[in-house]
Protein backbone atom coordinates (compact mmCIF):
# COMPACT_ATOMS: atom_id res chain seq x y z
CA UNK A 1 0.00 0.00 0.00
CA UNK A 2 1.46 3.73 -0.93
CA UNK A 3 0.03 6.66 1.14
CA UNK A 4 -2.10 8.97 -1.10
CA UNK A 5 0.07 12.62 -0.46
CA UNK A 6 1.66 15.30 -2.53
CA UNK A 7 4.52 15.69 -0.48
CA UNK A 8 5.61 12.11 1.73
CA UNK A 9 6.70 9.29 0.75
CA UNK A 10 5.29 6.69 2.63
CA UNK A 11 4.87 2.35 0.96
CA UNK A 12 4.05 -0.87 3.01
CA UNK A 13 4.62 -4.62 1.65
CA UNK A 14 3.65 -6.91 4.38
CA UNK A 15 5.12 -10.09 4.07
CA UNK A 16 3.17 -13.43 5.36
CA UNK A 17 6.28 -14.34 7.85
CA UNK A 18 5.48 -10.83 10.09
CA UNK A 19 8.07 -8.70 8.14
CA UNK A 20 7.42 -5.76 6.18
CA UNK A 21 9.21 -3.78 3.67
CA UNK A 22 8.92 -0.07 4.05
CA UNK A 23 9.59 3.16 1.87
CA UNK A 24 9.28 6.01 3.27
CA UNK A 25 10.58 10.11 3.20
CA UNK A 26 9.69 12.47 0.66
CA UNK A 27 8.84 12.62 -2.54
CA UNK A 28 11.71 13.90 -5.10
CA UNK A 29 13.79 14.11 -1.82
CA UNK A 30 15.45 11.38 1.04
CA UNK A 31 14.02 8.31 1.81
CA UNK A 32 14.99 5.35 3.37
CA UNK A 33 14.01 1.40 2.95
CA UNK A 34 14.08 -0.45 6.23
CA UNK A 35 12.97 -4.25 6.91
CA UNK A 36 10.76 -4.19 9.45
CA UNK A 37 7.96 -6.23 11.32
CA UNK A 38 4.37 -6.12 11.61
CA UNK A 39 1.53 -7.59 13.94
CA UNK A 40 -2.06 -6.72 14.81
CA UNK A 41 -3.03 -5.69 18.54
CA UNK A 42 -6.59 -5.05 19.91
CA UNK A 43 -7.58 -4.30 16.22
CA UNK A 44 -4.48 -2.09 15.05
CA UNK A 45 -1.69 -3.08 12.63
CA UNK A 46 1.63 -2.07 14.26
CA UNK A 47 4.61 -1.37 12.48
CA UNK A 48 7.55 -2.47 14.83
CA UNK A 49 11.52 -1.23 14.55
CA UNK A 50 13.89 -4.42 14.92
CA UNK A 51 14.17 -3.33 18.16
CA UNK A 52 10.65 -4.03 18.79
CA UNK A 53 9.45 -0.04 19.46
CA UNK A 54 5.85 0.75 17.35
CA UNK A 55 7.53 2.83 14.07
CA UNK A 56 3.98 3.08 12.78
CA UNK A 57 0.24 2.13 13.83
CA UNK A 58 -2.79 2.03 11.82
CA UNK A 59 -6.40 1.75 12.65
CA UNK A 60 -8.95 1.10 9.86
CA UNK A 61 -11.22 3.94 9.42
CA UNK A 62 -12.82 3.01 6.06
CA UNK A 63 -11.74 1.50 2.95
CA UNK A 64 -13.37 0.69 -0.59
CA UNK A 65 -11.45 -1.46 -3.55
CA UNK A 66 -8.36 0.93 -4.17
CA UNK A 67 -7.90 2.11 -0.54
CA UNK A 68 -7.67 2.30 2.98
CA UNK A 69 -8.83 5.14 5.41
CA UNK A 70 -6.43 4.46 8.27
CA UNK A 71 -5.96 6.11 11.72
CA UNK A 72 -1.95 6.24 11.94
CA UNK A 73 0.69 7.33 15.01
CA UNK A 74 0.14 10.48 15.25
CA UNK A 75 -3.59 10.37 15.01
CA UNK A 76 -3.84 12.09 11.89
CA UNK A 77 -6.37 9.97 9.21
CA UNK A 78 -4.91 9.59 5.90
CA UNK A 79 -5.18 7.31 2.99
CA UNK A 80 -3.68 4.22 1.57
CA UNK A 81 -4.15 3.18 -2.09
CA UNK A 82 -4.08 -0.65 -2.54
CA UNK A 83 -1.22 -1.88 -5.06
CA UNK A 84 -2.13 -5.01 -6.77
CA UNK A 85 0.09 -8.07 -5.06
Amino acid sequence: MTLDDPVKEEWYSFHQNGSVSVTYGEKNGWVAAPLFDWKIQRGDLLVLDLDGNVFQTFRLVGRDKHALKVRNKAGKTVVFKILNA
